[in-house]
């Protein structure tokens, strides 16, 4: 009965936003049923998130999505996390946190011209739609099973660790959120405005947005970091891509919006640039899950759903151009600013962030595109990624030290001094962490049996033993490691574990933090098998910074969310 209540619900949320949809884009001025129709939809899907939730809750195996990604011995935190583990949940989460943004619209868009926030409105509305359509005909989450399952295949063990409870809902609501930006393009292209009152409402949309969208990026690193054993934060993974360059338009975009305001100069140019973040996100969809990339990141291969997304693809993106194309000129004058003017540096650092952009999706489409084109196979990997963005970052990251000391009649900073040196200042950290985490760090791998000591950087780890170590839903090998340094001593404990639904050993490092390293120690395989408790192979390493990187991150979703502060103070005045 709960999964029809929840199919039910998105049908009925799929008339609501086709019917309200078309009646904003009809007549954008009558705006008095916005809100009501905003907080039905939101709750219609909401009602179907909590049906998926309290299936999986209740261990409902009867439902496809269940059995695939769930089981009775899934400890209740990965079993309520697993709801996003798949193509339908997480896509069901993401159709509600745009439901979530387009209510909150709904609520604080009064200070748009009616005209204007309606259109604004009914391209949300459609974006749902849209989405909704590909959860109702494509990927179903209440697919049911002829034949009820006793039991799960369990939740993949690579998503079991605490990060993955928070880091596809952080991504997913920033990317989210930057469906607002084009969702104000389009209606601006359609009503023919774009003026600074658009400009100043939408900042601050924006950068909340990007600030979910830096606390879902950095979690999924510090995954990586923590569950894959080899003590890389970033890999370069086509899936990492996937959400580093909506990121990245999306710095480039606010940054924009800051030129922009103060005379409307660059208008087109902002205009345009606004249609980007959320493209790419689309992009980034499309590719984690068409099956068309190979990734510890992507979802299962589908056709059928790549191709659905494809074509949203095309019409979200090719529409959005060609009405661009038509209606921009008709937009009010823009003007190009002074070689040698002040805001010259702050454009500079634009051009860098979106040409450090194209640079990442040339680097991740061109392998596809020459095995699209029948000739053979390519790998891009790190040393193209890591030389490109050192080269163009590097400058980028000089203009952002510098920028928010300009004052000028073109630039302005109405907008958070706090908010613009808590993002900076986090900019700055995470950059002297990845330098100084990537390369002034010590590696060493070797053999260990029990009661052996090795030293690496002025650290001695001994190997007390291995032992056995139970879990709900898993049996380890543990290791016990005791290190020193000087007059600090302490334990780490890292795991082999071998989860009772899965053949796979999965890694689970043991991390020393402080705030200048991080000691990290990973086993590897046992040199004899029929000797568990014997000699291992072990990975010690000294991770110099790496809580900067994660201090930075967090520092620069501060200063995305405190621009809240300064609209409240707007508002107030």
């Amino acid at each position: 009965m709960i999964p029809k209540i929840g199919y039910f619900a998105l049908f009925l949320a799929l008339l609501l936003a086709l019917g309200t949809g078309a009646a904003h884009l009809i007549c954008p001025a009558c705006r008095r049923g916005s809100l009501p129709a905003a907080g039905l939809l939101t709750a219609l899907v909401a009602v179907a998130f909590a049906s998926l939730m309290f299936a999986f809750i209740s261990n409902d195996f009867s439902i496809l999505a269940v059995v695939r990604h769930s089981s009775t011995t899934l400890p209740l935190p990965y079993r309520m996390a697993a709801v996003w583990a798949g193509h339908e949940g997480s896509m069901l989460l993401w159709t509600l946190l745009l439901c979530g943004w387009t209510l909150a619209v709904a609520l604080r868009s009064s200070r748009l011209p009616a005209m204007l926030s309606g259109r604004l409105l009914g391209v949300l509305m459609f974006l749902i739609a849209a989405f909704l359509l590909f959860l109702l005909f494509a990927s179903n989450p209440f697919e049911r099973l002829f034949n009820v399952a006793s039991e799960g295949r369990d939740l993949n063990p690579l998503l079991q660790n605490p990060a993955m409870i928070l880091h596809p809902p952080l991504l997913f609501m920033g990317t989210a959120g930057l469906a607002l930006p084009y969702a104000a393009a389009v209606a601006a292209l359609l009503s023919g405005q774009f003026d600074q009152d658009l400009m100043r409402w939408l900042r601050p949309w924006l950068a909340v947005a990007w600030g979910f969208l830096t606390l879902g990026i950095a979690l999924g690193s510090w995954w990586a970091y923590t569950e894959l054993g080899w003590g890389g934060w970033w890999f370069w993974d086509p899936v990492e891509n996937a959400a580093l360059m909506p990121w990245l338009a999306a710095i480039a975009l606010l940054h924009a919006l800051t030129v922009s305001r103060p005379h409307g100069n660059f208008r087109h140019w902002t205009l345009l640039l606004a249609l980007v973040p959320f493209s790419l996100a689309l992009l980034g969809t499309f590719l984690v899950r068409s099956g068309i990339l190979t990734s510890v990141h992507a979802f299962a291969a589908d056709p059928g759903r790549g191709i659905f997304i494809l074509i949203l693809l095309a019409l979200t993106i090719g529409g959005a151009l060609l009405l661009y194309a038509k209606r921009a000129p008709t937009l009010a004058q823009w003007g190009i600013a002074q070689l040698w003017s002040r805001e010259a540096p702050l454009l500079a650092g634009i051009m860098l962030l979106l040409v450090t952009c194209a640079t990442v999706l040339l680097g991740t489409l061109y392998p596809l595109l020459v095995q699209a084109l029948g000739l053979g196979r390519i790998s891009v990997g790190p040393p193209y990624f890591n030389l490109m963005f050192a080269l163009l970052m590097s400058p980028a990251l000089l203009l952002m030290v510098t920028t928010p000391f300009i004052r000028s009649k073109e630039v302005s900073y109405s907008q958070s001094k706090l908010a613009m040196l808590l993002a900076h200042l986090g900019v700055v950290l995470f950059a002297l962490g990845a330098v100084f985490s990537g390369s002034g760090g010590a590696v060493r791998e070797l053999k260990m049996a029990p009661g052996e000591t090795a030293t690496i950087a002025g650290y001695s780890f001994k190997l007390q033993g291995i032992q056995v170590a139970e879990g709900s839903n898993y049996a380890a090998l543990r290791g016990r490691f005791e290190w020193s340094s000087d007059d600090k001593s302490g334990v780490l404990q890292p795991e082999k574990r071998r989860y009772r639904a899965s053949p796979m050993l999965m890694t689970e490092a043991a991390i020393d933090s402080s705030l200048w390293r991080d000691l990290y120690v990973s086993l590897g395989e046992p040199v004899d098998c029929d000797q568990p408790f014997g000699a291992w192979t072990v990975r010690l390493q000294i991770k110099p910074m790496m809580n900067w990187l994660w201090a930075g991150a967090l520092l620069m979703a501060l200063g995305g969310f405190a621009t809240l502060l300064n609209r409240q103070k707007e508002e107030s005045s």
